[in-house]
């Protein structure tokens, strides 16, 4: 597998939880992600409203991992950055990818 170096990713909420809590549910692009970014080789975002769902999916599910503890994690990553996420933000992701492919059947 090739490194991509300072890539930059997004975490979605299951992904995020399934890395802390349950890692053999990650799919194999979700580990390399993560494993990119603890070998110091990307960067992580996670979004604030991930961390907000994550409290409601934790209350929710019985599963084995401590908010305070995930937060504590992310907040110790040199590159993790916890951030508010706005329309701009998505604008400049969507401007700096290649045109998603969408077919609605």
């Amino acid at each position: 597998m090739a490194v991509v170096l300072n890539a930059e990713y997004v975490a979605d909420t299951h992904s995020l939880l399934w890395y802390f809590a349950r890692p053999k549910l990650l799919g194999p692009g979700a580990t390399a992600a993560f494993a990119q970014v603890a070998a110091g080789e990307a960067s992580l975002v996670v979004p604030v409203v991930v961390l907000a769902e994550l409290i409601f999916v934790l209350e929710s599910k019985p599963l084995s991992a401590d908010f305070d503890l995930v937060l504590s994690r992310l907040q110790a990553s040199p590159n993790v950055t916890l951030a508010d996420w706005t329309l701009a933000r998505t604008l400049d992701l969507a401007r700096s990818r290649p045109s998603p492919k969408c077919t609605i059947a």
